[in-house]
């Protein structure tokens, strides 16, 4: 008994102590696993490697491939880069770092460059500005005396203050996505246009000594101060009333004139405009012009040169806007040009200036004047072949044109005939009118030989000619002469008035009746015979029938009588 205890009691010590081993592997088992888990969420978003659909692309994508991409633009967030690597400028990089007191080796990351409010890089010899779209919280940029012949300042929204005067920007300045400008700066540079309509609350804007050729700050209400000396401006009428401007030392270049004969006429500009939209009055020409107010022209002669420079001073009335206009200006061609023939019909009348008009006649250049022997040559009434000569005056330039002068037709218009009863009496003017004649041109006169040939005392058809002196041109007209006592052919009348051509529905009978007549039956024909007969001869049978019968009955009843008697 004590042994077979002891047994059991062994077996259950053995069967814990196993169990306790085995509990504490699992543990460190499950601690390993853990720790082990919880470094691969540190490296990877999701381990499951099963496909999902891009939605709308039909294509399908490895979550594993979504996970490296996510890691690589998490990398690029939060990877910091050197200075020198977010700007290609090492001026620029330097002028950044320094902003934030660190060395341009040093790394910065893209939120802590978007911190940055006020940069101040001038005098930096800066050629490039790439980089400074990261530079998104700034409000002051103070630039000025750089390389740079462009900036893009789209991303720098924020901006209030640019200081970029003596600098070397050509071209356009676009800050149409700059909307909090207040105070802009560029004097000296080479800018030739600028858009500021973004810029509501922009105050101050000097843009002197560059090349704008036009100025618009019609958008920017706010506007006070405006420098736009030493530009290239014609028109300033756009500037507001309200706005203090300076706009003196203004230097447009006129596009190339060509100057004839050693001569040039020039027209001033129609946009020469003061801030008040007036033309500019005060004109002063230079190399001995002579300026026109009427015609708003100078004039230069004696031009010996074949291409050279030219020039004339203007100032506004109120002192503001002045400038030197600078004409370059070539020797150019004389011509001439029109047509090399016209024609004209005989008897035309035309004055020179008509005749020039009608030929298309151009002079360069525009001021020179043509004049023809036209008047003395050409001799409208006698039809032929004429030379004129056309001459630019005060040169020896000419041109022949041929005029040719036809001969005009001659037409004559009338009635075909006419006629006139026996014994009439008409002059030669009378039957003119009659049978309406006329002739074109109508400087020719008709003539006939009406008189001659016509007699009014016996009836008949005569031939008369007409005619038109100088032509042989010629018209028959067929005169008829009717006697008084014939008998109109038409309508004649019979003796008793009665006309045969009368409509008397008592003694003419319709032709289509007539023949239905005939086409009747024999039967029917008796019917209408009896019916067609005269009634006078009708009136009297009936009644004597009608004696004759009483008289037979009457005889009958005597004799009736007799016989029983």
């Amino acid at each position: 008994m004590k042994l077979s205890r002891f047994v059991v009691v062994s077996v259950l010590a053995v069967t814990f102590i196993s169990n306790l081993s085995i509990i504490a592997v699992h543990a460190e088992t499950q601690a390993s696993l853990s720790a082990k888990g919880t470094n691969s969420e540190n490296q990877t978003v999701s381990t499951e490697t099963d496909t999902k659909e891009i939605a709308g692309s039909g294509k399908a994508v490895d979550n594993k491939e979504i996970e490296k991409n996510v890691q690589i633009t998490k990398a690029a967030q939060d990877t910091s880069m050197t200075y020198e690597d977010w700007f290609p400028d090492e001026n620029l990089a330097l002028a950044v770092s320094e902003s934030f007191g660190e060395d341009v080796e040093d790394e910065v990351s893209e939120e802590k460059l978007a911190e940055l409010t006020v940069l101040e890089c001038g005098n930096y010899d800066i050629e490039d500005t790439s980089g400074i779209e990261y530079l998104t919280g700034l409000t002051f940029l103070n630039a000025y005396a750089n390389l740079f012949t462009t900036i893009d300042l789209s991303k720098n929204t924020k901006l209030v203050t640019f200081f970029g005067e003596y600098g070397s920007l050509t071209g356009h300045l676009d800050l149409s996505n700059n909307p909090d400008l207040r105070t802009l700066d560029f004097a000296d540079n080479y800018l030739t246009s600028i858009d500021v309509s973004a810029s509501a609350d922009l105050t101050r804007l000097d843009l002197r000594n560059n090349k704008l050729t036009s100025i618009d700050v019609n958008k920017n209400p706010a506007l006070t101060s405006l420098y736009v000396q030493g530009n290239q401006l014609k028109d300033i009428s756009t500037i507001p009333d309200n706005v203090t401007y300076n706009a003196t030392s203004q230097k447009p270049v006129e596009t190339k004139q060509i100057a004839y004969s050693g001569k040039l006429i020039y027209t001033l500009p129609a946009d020469l405009l003061d801030k008040f939209g007036n033309p500019v009055e005060q004109i002063t020409p230079g190399q001995g012009g002579v300026y026109d107010g009427n015609t708003r022209t100078i004039t230069w002669t004696n031009l010996t040169a074949t291409q050279g420079d030219l020039s004339y001073s203007f100032m506004s009335e109120d002192g503001l806007f002045t400038g030197t206009m600078t004409i370059p200006y070539q020797a150019g061609t004389v011509t001439l040009e029109s047509a090399s023939e016209i024609s004209y019909e005989e008897g035309t009348s035309k004055t020179e200036a008509e005749f020039l008009k009608d030929i298309d006649a151009k002079v360069t250049p525009y001021w020179d004047k043509i004049s023809s022997d036209f008047m003395d040559v050409v001799d409208f009434a006698v039809p032929g072949d004429y030379l004129v000569t056309l001459q630019i005056e005060g040169t020896n330039v000419t041109k022949k044109v041929n005029v040719h002068i036809t001969k005009t037709p001659v037409i004559i218009e009338s009635k075909q005939e006419i006629s006139y009863e026996e014994g009439t009496s008409k002059t030669e003017t009378e039957f003119l009118t009659d049978i309406d004649a006329t002739v074109t041109p109508d400087k020719y006169t008709i003539t006939t030989d009406f008189t001659d040939v016509v007699d009014f005392t016996t009836p008949g058809d005569y031939t008369v000619t007409l005619s038109v002196k100088g032509s042989d041109v010629t018209k028959k007209v067929i005169v008829h002469i009717e006697s008084k006592s014939a008998v109109n052919p038409e309508n004649p009348v019979l003796p008793g008035g009665n006309s045969p051509n009368s409509t008397d529905k008592t003694t003419i009978r319709d032709r289509e009746s007539v023949q239905s007549d005939f086409s009747v039956s024999e039967s029917e024909q008796q019917v209408i015979v009896q019916e067609s007969l005269p009634k006078t001869g009708d009136t009297l049978v009936k009644p004597i029938i009608l004696v004759g019968v009483l008289f037979c009955f009457a005889g009958l009843y005597i004799l009736s009588k007799k016989k029983k008697a």
